[in-house]
């Protein structure tokens, strides 16, 4: 058995809630302690989520063994960098920063390749795959932060169609990147990702992904019965929360199910 990647989670209004926290810490430790585990209080945090600007003060003093916690600002889990406000900027800079690296990797040992399909395979399998880890938890939900990512794949298409042709697609004649990802068939990651969202609500609805949680939070819209033409509001598959705080836009599962209210072609989620 493995005590890794245990977490505590708890909503915090008053000392009494954080006494409360500091209890369930005991427990969890307690009961460790039972079957011959322990936990590393050097290799533990407490991270605060919050949507406001100012971080709250951390005048609670969390423990394990006596051990005072240490407080942080950002934590890598599982591959993703999560951060205190969930905007994921750290994450998203961190895969940026590998993915051109290994671009950079694939692009100067392919250059005595002929077969394009090969090299699209290299990108695909080594530089997309780190972009696309996780996406559905922390895409983008910025412009700048989209573009930003498609950047890279914009240099991958560049690069290949100089391969291809003998001259950049910037000079002497300006061709979009939109066009170079059609030309090689490839589709934009921002695509892919909502590709990815439509994925996850077509699994929770069909019990792939075994989750009562997620499944009570999928509120299928009933649209209202109306003499007059259907509002595109009614049409609405999904009822989704008034977006009147931040971070209600970074929650997952909010933001497939408005993906899937907006594509015109929706896939089937009954099976």
């Amino acid at each position: 058995m493995y005590a890794d990647d245990v977490k505590l989670i708890k909503l915090i209004r008053n000392t009494s809630d954080s006494d409360l926290l500091q209890e369930d810490i005991d427990s969890v430790t307690n009961w460790l302690s039972t079957i011959g585990l322990n936990f590393h209080p050097g290799k533990c945090n407490v991270m605060v989520y919050t949507s406001k600007r100012t971080p709250p003060p951390f005048p609670y003093n969390y423990q394990i063994n006596n051990t005072s916690l240490n407080f942080v600002s950002e934590f890598k889990d599982l591959g993703v960098t999560f951060e205190r406000n969930l905007n994921f900027d750290s994450h998203r800079q961190d895969i940026e920063s590998k993915a051109y690296k290994r671009l950079g990797m694939v692009t100067r040992y392919s250059k005595p390749m002929k077969d394009l399909d090969v090299i699209k395979m290299l990108y695909q399998s080594l530089v997309r795959s780190i972009l696309e880890y996780g996406t559905v938890l922390w895409l983008p939900k910025t412009i700048c932060g989209t573009k930003s990512i498609e950047r890279v794949q914009s240099r991958f298409v560049r690069s290949l169609f100089y391969k291809e042709n003998g001259f950049y697609p910037l000079y002497p004649e300006y061709i979009e990147s939109e066009l170079l990802v059609e030309h090689l068939q490839l589709e934009t990651l921002e695509n892919r990702r909502q590709n990815e969202q439509l994925k996850l609500i077509q699994n929770i609805m069909n019990g792939k992904l075994n989750s009562p949680y997620l499944l009570e939070i999928l509120e299928i819209k009933v649209p209202n019965i109306r003499l007059r033409h259907t509002r595109s509001r009614d049409a609405r598959t999904f009822h989704t929360p008034n977006k009147k705080e931040n971070y209600v836009y970074k929650s997952p599962i909010v933001s497939a199910m408005e993906v899937y209210n907006n594509v015109l072609i929706k896939p089937t989620i009954f099976q």
